[in-house]
């Protein structure tokens, strides 16, 4: 800026001795000044509206668009999202909303009908994965550097394929290979990303038991809610009756059922009906029951 009106008064000093020199009239050179004072007027006023909305702010920039994502917003539920429960093959199970990659489908190869079937998972009931095969694959490498001859390492590797069948909300059943494909599973805190695979050739020294895979996927609102945990089953006690014929081998079974000793176990069974073991679920109840009935002597269950 300073040096814009350095130039100006130069070019105003210039033209005013220019026209002393050809004997000009002062009007000249007050026009000419009147000229310069409006030029630098005007580009004063320029450079400030240029740079006044800059410094406040004013102008908006414009925003570079960024390329839609293939997975959707993360943040926000997709519509496409099914509600069911995915189960591995170490027993896990996550239940929340599950959907593939976006616009993408589930392809599955008949072998019988050497087609494709396509199907997206909200007209699925199920899908489930079974082992197909399963090869122990040896590792090997050249026994010296340049030698034709190759030797085993002792490291081996589990190659894997996996026959999948869908059931689709009709009850049609489709079975064939799938193509590998990954599938989410969101719970409400996160989304995590399984794969739903045709093959699955694990690392060297891997076992077969470190190759989790998806082994049933069960669409639906039954399917993914939490049914909570189980109801705590009532405890039933076992109750002697009366020991029968076969006295000894009841004492025996008493001792074997209540920890006790000879003595205490035969005064147990003399003052029968007596309870013999509380706090017992229904199925080791009814197994000793089973013993002491065998034995001759008269049991029962109480709650």
């Amino acid at each position: 800026m300073q040096r814009l009106l350095l130039f100006l008064r130069s070019s105003h000093r210039r033209a005013a001795e220019s026209a002393e020199k050809s004997n000009g009239s002062a009007v000249v050179v007050r026009t000419t000044t009147a000229a310069v004072v409006v030029l630098c007027v005007l580009c004063v006023s320029a450079v400030g509206k240029l740079a006044a909305p800059a410094c406040a702010g004013e102008v908006d920039q414009p925003k570079e668009e960024k390329p839609a994502s293939p997975f959707g917003d993360t943040k926000s539920q997709r519509a496409d999202a099914v509600p069911g429960k995915l189960t591995l093959s170490d027993g896990g199970e996550l239940r929340g909303r599950l959907y593939l990659t976006r616009d993408k489908k589930l392809e599955v190869f008949q072998d019988a009908r050497n087609e494709w079937a396509k199907l997206d998972l909200k007209e699925l009931k199920s899908v489930a994965f079974r082992i197909e095969s399963e090869e122990v694959v040896r590792e090997w490498r050249w026994k010296t550097p340049g030698s034709d001859e190759k030797v085993e390492t002792g490291r081996t590797k589990v190659d894997r394929k996996y026959l999948c069948t869908t059931v689709k909300s009709d009850g049609a059943k489709i079975e064939g290979h799938v193509r590998g494909t990954p599938i989410y599973l969101d719970d409400g805190k996160e989304a995590r990303r399984f794969m739903l695979l045709w093959n699955s050739p694990g690392d060297f020294d891997q076992k077969p038991a470190d190759l989790v895979y998806v082994k049933e996927v069960v669409l639906g609102e039954e399917a993914a809610t939490d049914p909570g945990p189980k109801p705590e089953e009532a405890k039933v006690a076992l109750v002697l009756v009366e020991a029968g014929e076969k006295k000894i081998e009841v004492v025996k079974l008493v001792r074997e059922i209540t920890g006790l000793g000879l003595k205490e176990a035969k005064e147990l069974v003399d003052r029968a009906p007596q309870t013999l073991k509380p706090g017992l679920s229904r199925a080791e109840a009814l197994e000793l029951q089973k013993k002491l009935e065998a034995a001759g002597a008269k049991a029962r269950i109480e709650p």
